[in-house]
């Protein structure tokens, strides 16, 4: 535990005051957010991209008085709330969960394309040149997502929920809210915005995560989330996790960069309508990672104290 535990009573309050304030301050501020950004030149920006920033924002700005309300930092401080890793040996601990996030979804990936799931882009020409620009661009995007939603979902969130019901729940709550947080980019429809655009988008969210088609998806994501919690759980720290999440993200720019779902597939159930990779495939191969992260990883975390 990185902190004390709290009555259930005032766990279940405080999380439903942070849920509730983070939804309508996103999505009241989200419109507001996207005007001005507007306003400033950025013309390209669109309500759902604004939409997902602004939440994650006010959700990682919210989680300090969350924590405050669940204990306070605890022993570990403050970089013990976000799971923040120590210098010695960090390098290693990324750069090891890195390969195991190319080497898993790599499998997803490798499967698909020789069952010609996903195929190869129509006159695409590889030279070495351009699979080299492709992985550089895709790096440091891959690196940034992976640090700031690491160190939220399995760093603060993770702390909230453990003080909440214990390690179990941080992992499974934390991985299903994980999982639906990646419905936040489906795209608003056409025209103006107005004051409530913000909470229409969270609206569609929800439909989205409870929408039949994409249980697949959602399956896969909550396997991955669930694999990523347990690397939290038991190395102790969000390190090998942001390396996992940072090659996951990286290996997906890549191979999407180079191929396209074929509808016609017959085996086209296997990737999933999100984005039309993860689907039952992955869901298979992430749990499996799941279960191997908790066989292979030494019990030194959060969940061994």
């Amino acid at each position: 535990m990185t902190g004390p535990a709290v009555a259930p009573g005032r766990a279940l309050a405080a999380l439903a005051a942070y849920l509730a304030g983070i939804v309508l301050v996103a999505g009241a501020a989200s419109p507001w957010v996207l005007a001005a950004l507007h306003a400033a030149g950025a013309g390209g920006a669109t309500l759902d991209e604004v939409a997902v920033r602004t939440l994650q924002l006010v959700a990682i700005a919210a989680t300090f008085p969350l924590v405050a309300a669940l204990g306070g930092v605890g022993r570990g401080g403050w970089r013990g709330v976000w799971g923040v890793p120590p210098r010695r040996g960090l390098a290693t601990r990324l750069v090891r969960g890195f390969a195991a996030g190319v080497a898993s979804l790599g499998i997803v990936c490798a499967a698909l394309f020789a069952l010609e799931v996903r195929v190869p882009l129509p006159d695409q020409v590889w030279p070495t040149e351009s699979w080299i620009e492709v992985a550089a661009a895709a790096a440091a995007p891959a690196l940034a997502v992976a640090l700031l939603e690491e160190l939220w979902f399995r760093g603060g969130l993770f702390t909230a929920l453990e003080r909440c019901g214990g390690a179990a729940v941080a992992l499974w709550v934390g991985a299903a809210v994980y999982a639906a947080a990646h419905f936040l980019e489906s795209p608003p429809p056409p025209g103006p915005h107005g004051a409530l655009s913000g909470f229409a988008m969270l609206g569609r969210v929800a439909a989205a995560v409870l929408d039949p088609a994409n249980v697949d998806s959602f399956v896969a994501l909550l396997a991955a989330g669930v694999a990523l919690g347990v690397a939290r759980i038991r190395d102790g720290d969000v390190a090998l996790a942001i390396g996992i999440h940072a090659g996951w993200v990286f290996t997906i720019k890549v191979f999407k960069k180079f191929t396209y779902v074929s509808e016609a597939s017959g085996l086209r159930a296997l990737a999933g309508r999100y984005d039309d990779l993860i689907g039952w495939l992955a869901a298979a191969v992430l749990a499996g990672l799941a279960l191997v992260l908790w066989w292979r990883l030494p019990a030194r975390g959060a969940g061994a104290r």
